[in-house]
């Protein structure tokens, strides 16, 4: 439980996925600032602000441009996001409605259990360190209170599909159908007519209409060339010229920060009760941790009881809660833990959190750490504060200088750092790839080849020195340039309509004369997914249609050829191999039909929703 119990008593927030974080902080705004700057749309009267979209349309633009790096702003304008980001608010909005009216509210306790099976806020020993999760939060803006907030908000759409499915179940019987019609397979008899491409003749005419047909697709974005100077701390620091002196100075004045508590490796079992729950409740889960109390002997006892028992996100590995001090916990638990001898069971613990069983694995007494093991230690972090003390100063005088040289290569000699050189990268891509600021990619741009940033700038998270070698504008490649490619593709596409004319003429004889060169493929499914053709789904269909071995009289393209096929043989799903599974295939049909009375239930609240649209021009076709 040392998950759930860490950082005091004041908090239920303990892990969260880094993913499921920046969803949080995006989805709902950094400090959830909805200054009403003007507004966007009213869903049954509830307003939907500028900064509301503008932020969640920033999330999805974003989403899309990580899938594809090389997209143009213009390219991105033409995806007309903002109707779909406006759908995607107005549903969040009916849910939050919707759940109010029926009085749904994720619970602290199911609060609690999500955060504790998330682990973004470990240290590298895997446990919940709050130091951790405070400065986490603190680099996004936000307190504790606000983000616990907004998760229980993001928290709300599942469990409100959890009560609007509660009733769906599956059926047996429908299950195993199908699963006998997905676990079919089939092999086919089939006749390859390859590509030939080395026969086919493109003109240069031919190849200039597609590429002025399709000009826009051979577009180069806006590009840019950079030289920079990431400016790391530690790679500059100079551990010569602390002298042993000022290592055991630091020492002796900070003693505090190297003394280590009294430490206890210990085990829990968890049986969670609400703070405020009533005395029948506490009564009943006292009864039953007691029970489980009586039946442990050894640490292997207490270790099998976890297992079976336990309620937290230790339970997997026994209860073990790894090295803990005493200030890691909350204090009724910690009171408990470090009196209690070593491989002793104690008494039933009430916390917060519910009812705990402690077993105390082993002891470490606190200790003040030996000059010996930490003066490496302080000699580096001495070394960086020196240069953290400058870095500002420092990161000017080298842009001073390159500006008066031209020499990045030698100023970055100076201070034992190199220089990275990106190569043509486009303008579009800048911020996510180098975590710049949409603000200081419009300044690079806005520069003359060749130039250095006049003043740092924050490039990879860290002070850097930045020069503009070259930048390109978005530019369409010429006719020459592309002409190979287009004539290959030409010639492909005449290659596959000739095989495909061939095979469809020759087919019509091989009932009665059987061909020479039949092969016979491995066995697949109704996807049509073919070992050693590729994906061929419209064949497949045919071939888990047919009840005869008759030649289909249609061609197919294959990654390899035109292809005509029968049907060889069928394989139908063993009759215990529907038992062995049938639980995992009623839970995955039961899910599927929850998700299409779910999606239907959104339908529903979407079309009965009066929904105004204060601001039409956004949403106008550009």
């Amino acid at each position: 439980m040392l998950d759930g119990m860490r950082s005091g008593a004041h908090s239920f927030v303990i892990k969260i996925a880094f993913g499921l974080i920046i969803l949080v902080f995006i989805f709902w705004g950094i400090g959830s600032n909805t200054s009403n700057s003007g507004i966007v749309a009213k869903v049954n009267g509830e307003p939907i602000t500028i900064n509301e979209f503008q932020q969640a349309y920033n999330q999805m633009a974003n989403e899309i441009k990580s899938v594809i790096p090389d997209l143009t702003e213009e390219q991105l304008k033409s995806f007309q996001l903002e109707n779909r980001v406006l759908q995607n608010v107005i549903i969040r909005k009916l849910f939050l409605s919707e759940a109010k009216r029926i009085g749904l509210d994720v619970s602290a306790k199911e609060l609690r259990d999500t955060l504790m099976a998330l682990p973004f806020f470990h240290d590298e020993s895997g446990k919940f360190s709050a130091e951790l999760y405070e400065q986490r939060l603190k680099a996004f803006g936000q307190s504790s209170a606000v983000f616990e907030n907004n998760l229980r908000l993001d928290l709300l759409p599942q469990k409100f599909q959890e009560v609007v499915t509660a009733g769906v179940f599956g059926d047996k019987n429908i299950a195993q159908k199908m699963f006998a019609f997905q676990g079919e397979r089939r092999s086919m008899d089939y006749v390859l007519f390859p590509f030939e491409t080395d026969k086919q003749n493109v003109s240069d005419a031919e190849a200039k209409a597609v590429y002025e047909e399709r000009k826009e697709l051979f577009t180069v974005p806006a590009q840019v060339s950079l030289e920079f100077i990431n400016f790391t701390p530690a790679l500059m620091a100079d551990e010569n010229a602390v002298t042993v002196e000022e290592i055991k100075a630091y020492y002796d004045d900070n003693q505090a920060k190297f003394s280590e508590e009294e430490q206890v490796k210990a085990r829990h079992i968890l049986l969670m009760a609400e703070p405020d729950a009533p005395k029948s409740e506490n009564d009943k889960i006292l009864s039953q941790i007691q029970d489980i109390a009586d039946q442990i002997k050894t640490v292997e006892d207490f270790a099998k009881m976890a297992q079976q028992y336990g309620q937290d996100g230790t339970k997997n590995s026994g209860g073990d809660l790894g090295w803990f001090g005493k200030s890691q916990m909350v204090q009724e638990f910690a009171d408990v833990a470090f009196a209690l001898p070593e491989n002793t069971l104690s008494e039933p613990v009430r916390t917060q959190f519910g009812y705990h069983l402690i077993w105390v694995d082993d002891k470490k007494e606190g200790r003040q750490i030996p000059f010996e093991e930490v003066k490496d230690r302080i000699k580096h972090d001495i070394a960086v504060e020196r240069v953290n003390a400058n870095l500002a100063q420092t990161v000017d005088s080298a842009i001073a200088a390159i500006m008066a040289n031209g020499n990045m290569e030698d100023e970055a000699k100076k201070y034992n750092l190199k220089v990275t050189k990106t190569g043509f990268v486009d303008i579009a891509s800048l911020a996510d790839t180098y975590n710049l600021r949409q603000s200081d990619v419009d300044a690079l741009v806005a520069m003359e080849n060749g130039n250095v940033w006049d003043s740092a700038v924050t490039l990879n998270d860290e002070l850097s020195v930045v020069k503009l070698v070259e930048k390109k504008a978005s530019s369409v490649q010429p006719f020459e340039a592309v002409k190979a490619e287009i004539a290959a593709e030409l010639k492909m596409k005449k290659a596959q309509e000739s095989a495909k004319e061939k095979a469809s003429q020759a087919v019509f004889g091989y009932d009665k004369n059987a061909p020479e060169n039949i092969k016979t493929s491995s066995f697949f499914t109704r996807e049509g997914q073919v070992e050693h053709l590729g994906p061929l789904p419209e064949l497949a269909k045919e071939i888990f249609a047919a009840d005869e071995k008759t030649w289909l009289k249609h061609a197919y393209v294959s990654d390899e050829g035109a292809v005509v096929a029968r049907l060889n043989t069928i394989k139908s799903v063993g009759e215990g191999e529907f038992e062995k599974i049938a639980d995992d295939v009623l839970l995955n049909m039961q899910d599927a039909q929850k998700n299409m009375l779910f999606q239907a239930y959104i339908l529903m609240l979407n079309q009965e929703a009066n929904v105004d649209i204060l601001m039409p021009e956004l949403f106008a076709k550009q």
